[in-house]
């Protein structure tokens, strides 16, 4: 800009602003892409074109990806600094990209994804530390029963297919034994998983919960 003086004065954009071309929704977007949807990065580059006329580079997504990668390492070391003290931890893997398994710890308060190599307890000891002192629930993979030797419940989801599968085995075979043993787990499932939800809406307290479920 040619001010009255005669000389040129140049601004400067603030350091926020002249740090990237891109806002923080667009790169949030493109992290989900590749993350969660495994979009790879020559698609993502054509998909941002195509869908919001947004020209990007190679090297721009990759660059930002990391960036965001980085911005969220601090965070992340933090929350699973804490798992550890969680007194109940739900887990559970799954399949990901790439030969790669994606576990899930969850708390109370929050979430916690760990992309590993491994399926075994080796995850688990990398991530909740030798031991953990507090209740596990799991699904019964013998990664868990291997590393946590304290209380574990298991996944009523799964014990309620098995009680499921004895009762038709029962039939089959023609066992009475089994067949009055699966309906009485049943039922006892039943009344459980209502006093659960009725202490989730507030209907009873713990106490009660506690002595309905004894």
């Amino acid at each position: 800009m040619r001010g009255k003086c005669g000389e040129t004065h140049k601004g400067s954009l603030p350091v926020d602003v002249a740090k990237s071309n891109f806002g923080p929704r667009l790169v949030g977007m493109m992290a989900y892409f590749t993350s969660v949807l495994h979009v790879a990065r020559r698609k993502l580059k054509e998909g941002l074109k195509i869908l919001f006329d947004v020209d990007i580079s190679l090297g721009s997504c990759q660059n930002l990806l990391e960036e965001t990668s980085l911005s969220l390492k601090e965070t992340c070391d933090e929350l699973k600094k804490a798992l550890p003290e969680s007194p109940v931890i739900n887990a559970d893997e799954t399949g990901w990209h790439k030969k790669r398994w994606l576990w899930i710890f969850v708390t109370v308060a929050y979430m916690y994804f760990q992309v590993a190599k491994s399926r075994g307890s080796d995850v688990l000891k990398e991530v909740l530390g030798n031991s953990y002192n507090g209740i596990l629930g799991v699904d019964r993979w013998g990664a868990y029963s291997k590393y946590h030797k304290g209380r574990l419940q298991l996944c009523w989801e799964h014990l309620k297919r098995d009680f499921k599968k004895i009762y038709e085995l029962g039939c089959k075979i023609e066992s009475n034994e089994a067949i009055i043993f699966a309906e009485t787990m049943q039922k006892l499932r039943k009344k459980m998983m209502n006093a659960w939800y009725k202490f989730k809406d507030g209907e009873i307290d713990r106490d009660i919960l506690k002595k309905t479920t004894a």
